[in-house]
């Protein structure tokens, strides 16, 4: 088919400049969870304080003048993600609503591949696992929470990444880095019963400031 009349939008870092010559925000990323880093990223953009609760304590962005911030939150946003469990369709957009003021009216989301909860490798009603899955579970479960202690977690935030991020219990790695929504046994290492544990595919890191992980 002929693709003359066919506009590309062209990609490009996300500044005040870019922002001057757009109708609408295209925002890509490989994978998503529970939002936190979504969040994180556009509150550094608009220069929003964010609760302790909401805060992950890391930069990646620098903040758009106020120009440039009026401009962000008054231009349709369409997020697309590789990867990303069924919810958070439903979970990101209220969340910036509430912490940036977004307009709920002016978001979409799209999920390249669902993760979806029936199909969760422990949890899932068709799960594909077949066998002694609360016995690997609970293992897991303990490996995860040790490493995750080891590198400085409070064993109350450990016990609820042991899964993965938001319990997710997903199996995704990408050539380049392993999301936090996977099993952490598979990326993290650590200590486990007082020995090293080294993970079939580590995953690379920010360290937050009080130095946990």
């Amino acid at each position: 088919p002929a693709t003359a009349d066919i506009e590309i939008p062209s990609i490009t870092l996300l500044n005040d400049n870019s922002l001057t010559s757009t109708d609408q925000l295209i925002l890509f990323d490989d994978n998503v969870n529970s939002g936190s880093q979504t969040l994180n990223v556009i509150a550094e953009w608009m220069g929003t304080q964010l609760p302790d609760e909401a805060k992950l304590n890391e930069s990646h962005v620098s903040t758009l003048l106020k120009k440039g911030q009026e401009t962000f939150k008054n231009l349709p946003i369409h997020f697309v993600y590789g990867i990303g469990p069924e919810f958070s369709k439903q979970f990101l957009p209220p969340i910036l609503v509430k912490y940036i003021g977004l307009h709920a009216d002016k978001l979409s989301l799209t999920l390249l591949e669902t993760l979806f909860d029936d199909h969760k490798v422990f949890s899932g009603r068709n799960s594909k696992l077949k066998g002694e899955r609360v016995e690997l579970r609970e293992f897991l479960e303990q490996v995860g929470t040790s490493l995750l202690v080891s590198g400085g977690a409070k064993l109350e935030d450990a016990k609820k990444r042991a899964l993965g991020d938001n319990g997710a219990e997903a199996l995704v790695v990408f050539p380049y880095n392993v999301p936090a929504m996977t099993i952490t046994a598979i990326w993290c290492p650590g200590e486990f019963e007082g020995r090293k544990w080294f993970p079939l595919c580590e995953r690379r890191r920010h360290r937050r400031p009080d130095g946990t992980i």
